[in-house]
């Protein structure tokens, strides 16, 4: 499994229709990320920064993290997003192995 970090922007639209929202923004990623065959490990709203939501999420491959974002973005609650991918330590050391063994 891959994990990823992204970062949203809530749209006007989500402002707009907020005391309407009937889920909440980590409702509605988790939904999704299970859809694609991940899971949210976590996820935090954010205030007084540039972006407004955090969650980081665990999936089979770079196309099911992808189809997650372009599905949450579809559906209006973000104006845009960053995405991070993430490595554990001993997923780093494998690369530095790698890099060390190139010729």
């Amino acid at each position: 499994m891959n994990n990823y970090c992204a970062l949203f922007k809530f749209s006007k639209k989500y402002y707009a229709n907020l005391k309407n929202q009937k889920e909440t923004i980590d409702i509605v990623f988790s939904r999704t990320a299970k859809k694609m065959g991940g899971k949210v490990i976590n996820s935090f709203v954010m205030i007084g920064g540039e972006y407004n939501f955090l969650a980081i999420i665990e999936v089979p491959s770079i196309a099911n993290f992808v189809a997650t974002m372009a599905q949450v973005y579809s559906e209006g609650i973000v104006d845009e997003y960053k995405a991070y991918t993430l490595l554990s330590a001993s997923q780093f050391a494998n690369a530095i192995k790698l890099v060390n063994n190139f010729k």
